[in-house]
């Protein structure tokens, strides 16, 4: 038999063939493949290379630009809510061909799209094509569907960071069935026979702590509403709850649902897995309360373990805010043998015991008290306050807040503070006698700060209280005495006690100081009551205005009584005042910049911000009248906020030009430290600058030095170590000038201008201007003398190595953009 050769029973027709593998390699595409677009970039074109028949109508408008068209698919709906602007972003023209010309071959992006009525996850992926060139930019657009296969991934990735979950359970939502849980903690898993959706997630919501919360727990996760938000392409839903985990053990749980649809079966199936975030709850929860608020420390009461976590200002990283728990009477009996003061530890512990936290806050919402601490003899109020954080937990947030200067008893005399005198002499003026005249006395010691610093800071405050004691029991016979700030006093007394010539004699005492005999000047002013309806305060002012005629070179008495003329002075200021927000708000203060140049080349080196008050109405007003005048109302840190924004808008523009820039010096005030919003913007700026050199300097005098309290003045330092620099302003024209050389670390020494202006008058000012800069030097401290004029000064200073010169000599103070011009000269 022949044989019969096997290939000869087939007839091969290539053409056919060939008709076949491709018509196959489009329906394959087809599958993969929504749609095929090729995209000429340079013109904005497009046209369509392949489109699904159920993305027909998704296709419409094709003819148009691409950029039109990309805008229009969005505005349909077609792109889901949250994608929307990262779509917008990433299909941006500009975008697109700043990646294909910067060298890209292939770029892609996933967004979710609506797909056959429903919200699925897609990939945009673009390809250069072989005609591509830089004037001609040709890409292919290749849209697919990748939503399983990215859920699943997802699923993957979900479920291998939650190794550590407290459970993990899987539902089928469309069929209302559990099909597994697993986790430590019977509470948060079921036994999956025959358990529906519906009963897990009511027997879940019986274990949430608040029973109140309940139906709020369940409307947040029920059957129907999480289906909802599949529909709505919703497939993440994440929320903390207070959560009893078992009898006696409850935490903060974090849940997470992650809902995705079975392939095969088109089931809408849901993940929920639970983290124990108690720590990182309270983590959050305290570092907002220290960092926005006056709160010194927060702490959390465990009432029923007995354990406080602590958290506290002072600390250079929020991580390291919250303490580890402690045993509460350990924590209690610590604080009170190092912080409260003798006389009231017996109260503190009576008051702070758990017994009495639970009886207190059980009668009432909260439950505070003012306890007296004490530091360097010192002593300060500080407010405690408890409240419930979770009453179901008992867990109790405490807080303490330093309200020394805000409560109504000064804390060193034990007398009415500014608060107190105000208060009660409102009430006293409300039910005064028929036929009774009243007057207030503003007093203060003539240069108090050379007494601190001959004798210290002890003897300093006895000074005060027996200042306190010799006006309380004076002829005036007050009704109100009050110590009011360092040693200011006030008092309120019948007019008809005012002995002029008693009055001159009791100004001037002798005080024995250490065994020393020492005469202690007092200035007074004195306001006479003629309207009652007036506002305390006002009369207050009266009387200071009064008291600073008596402390003037003008003034041949130790005293002054309010007059006239000075009530038009002070509905002057009153005015300025009133205006002063309006001012702020038009731009009618002006930032000038004074030139500080370096004392051997004349280039300069550095600036000094200073301010004008350009007022309507009443013309350009002196620093000298309106600075005095807000630091007295408490308005001048918005004032200094308002200067340093200035000078960081204009810094960040030259350095984002290009042109040359030095540092600018803001003058800060002591009450500054005291403004939170200052604060803040204080540390936004060393943050912003991480890295980078600083633009802005600091200047702060040395009586703010002496006035900002202990842990305010810590805040120079960390400004130092975030590398701001720190200018100690008006060296050498007070009394402490030496003790704040020694106790604070500054980074330049500005010579007071009186000094400067006395160089060609007086051997004695030459030499001490030589030792401050010999001194300053040894301490690694650069110097800037201050008010140069003449061509002697500067040549004694240049003589003597003063480091930078600042005056008239050189360069006046100068608008903003006069500044720039000068600097402008400087480019290379």
């Amino acid at each position: 038999m022949a044989k019969v050769n096997m290939e000869e029973k087939y007839v091969w027709n290539p053409r056919a063939l060939q008709s076949e593998i491709q018509q196959n390699i489009r329906d394959a595409i087809s599958h993969i493949y929504l749609k095929i677009l090729k995209i000429n970039l340079t013109n904005d074109t497009h046209q369509n290379v392949m489109v699904r028949g159920d993305e027909v109508e998704t296709a419409k408008g094709y003819a148009e630009r691409l950029s039109e068209w990309v805008v229009k698919f969005a505005e349909a709906g077609y792109v889901y809510k949250e994608d929307l602007q990262r779509y917008l972003s990433f299909y941006d023209l500009e975008n697109l061909r700043n990646q294909f010309k910067s060298g890209s071959r292939f770029i892609c992006f996933h967004y979710r799209r609506r797909v056959k009525g429903e919200f699925r996850w897609v990939s945009g992926e673009l390809m250069s094509g072989k005609e591509c060139r830089e004037d001609n930019q040709i890409v292919y657009l290749y849209v697919r569907d990748i939503h399983d296969n990215y859920l699943r991934q997802l699923d993957f990735t979900v479920r291998r960071r939650m190794k550590n979950a407290l459970s993990l359970v899987n539902l089928n939502l469309t069929s209302n069935k559990y099909d597994f849980g697993c986790g430590e903690y019977a509470n948060l898993i079921m036994d999956a026979s025959e358990c529906s959706v519906d009963d897990y997630l009511d027997s879940l919501s019986n274990f949430v702590y608040k029973k109140k919360k309940n139906g709020e727990f369940r409307q947040k996760i029920n059957r129907e509403n999480l289906l909802r938000l599949f529909d709505e392409g919703e497939m993440f839903i994440t929320f903390v709850e207070a959560f009893m985990l078992e009898e006696n053990e409850r935490g903060i749980l974090k849940f997470t649902v992650l809902m995705e649809k079975d392939t095969f079966s088109g089931d809408v199936e849901a993940v929920i897995y639970t983290q124990d975030v108690t720590g990182e709850y309270l983590q959050n929860l305290f570092v907002p309360m220290l960092h926005h608020s006056s709160y010194q420390v927060v702490g959390v009461v465990d009432l029923r373990r007995g354990t406080m976590a602590l958290a506290r200002k002072g600390s250079k990283d929020d991580s390291h805010l919250l303490y580890s728990e402690v045993p509460y009477d350990e924590a209690r009996r610590k604080v009170c043998m190092e912080h409260v003061a003798p006389m009231d530890q017996e109260a503190y512990m009576e008051r702070t015991t758990l017994e009495n936290l639970k009886k207190n806050l059980e009668e009432n919402d909260g439950y505070g008290f003012l306890i007296y601490h004490e530091k360097d003899g010192e002593k300060g109020i500080k407010s405690y306050q408890c409240h419930y954080l979770s009453e179901e937990f008992e867990m109790v947030i405490v807080t303490v807040e330093d309200v020394t200067t805000i409560s109504e008893k000064d804390a060193l005399t034990g007398g009415e503070n500014q608060r107190g005198f105000i208060k009660k002499a409102e009430n006293l003026l409300k039910n005064k006698a028929q036929g009774k005249t009243y007057a207030i006395l503003c007093m203060d010691v003539k240069n108090f700060k050379a007494i601190n610093e001959l004798f210290g800071i002890y003897e300093g405050n006895d000074l005060l209280k027996r200042l306190y004691q010799d006006l309380e029991n004076s002829f005036f016979e007050p009704l109100i005495t009050a110590r009011v700030e360092a040693d200011q006093y006030l008092c309120l007394f019948e007019w008809d006690k005012l002995d002029y010539d008693k009055l001159i004699s009791w100004c001037e005492k002798e005080y024995f100081i250490k065994g020393r005999p020492f005469r202690v000047s007092r200035r007074c002013g004195i306001y006479r009551i003629r309207n009652s309806v007036m506002d305390v305060r006002g009369m207050c002012d009266r009387a200071r205005l009064a008291m600073s005629v008596a402390k003037s070179d003008r003034s041949p008495k130790p005293y002054a009584v309010f007059d006239g003329m000075m009530g038009k002075e002070y509905i002057d200021l009153f005015e300025m005042l009133g205006q002063f927000d309006n001012s702020l708000k038009n731009d009618e203060f002006y930032v000038y910049l004074q030139p500080v140049v370096d004392s051997v080349t004349g280039r300069i080196t550095s600036a000094e911000a200073l301010v004008r008050w350009n007022c309507l109405g009443k013309g350009i007003i002196s620093p000298q009248r309106f600075i005095p005048l807000l630091e007295g109302s408490g308005d001048i840190p918005r004032l200094d906020l308002y200067v340093v924004r200035k000078v960081e808008k204009f810094q960040n523009e030259r350095e984002q030009q290009g042109l040359p820039v030095v540092p600018i010096s803001v003058n800060l005030s002591w009450i500054d430290f005291y403004d939170n919003e200052l604060l803040e913007w204080l540390c936004s700026y060393v943050r912003s600058r991480r890295g980078k050199k600083h633009t802005i300097r600091f200047e702060v005098t040395e009586t703010s030095y002496a006035a900002v309290a202990e842990n305010r003045s810590l805040l120079f330092e960390q400004l130092r170590q975030h590398g701001a620099e720190l200018l100690l302003d008006d060296f050498g024209s007070g009394y402490s000038s030496f003790s704040t050389l020694q106790n604070y670390d500054f980074d330049i020494l500005k010579i007071d201008m009186g000094f400067v202006r006395r160089i060609g008058e007086s051997d004695k000012t030459k030499s001490i201007i030589d030792s401050i800069i010999k001194m300053a030097h040894q301490m690694d401290v650069k110097t800037i003398a201050e008010g140069a004029e003449t061509r002697e000064q500067v040549d004694f200073l240049r003589e003597k190595g003063c480091d930078y010169i600042q005056g008239y000599y050189f360069y006046k103070p100068m608008p903003m953009e006069n500044f720039a011009a000068v600097l402008n000269t400087y480019r290379d």
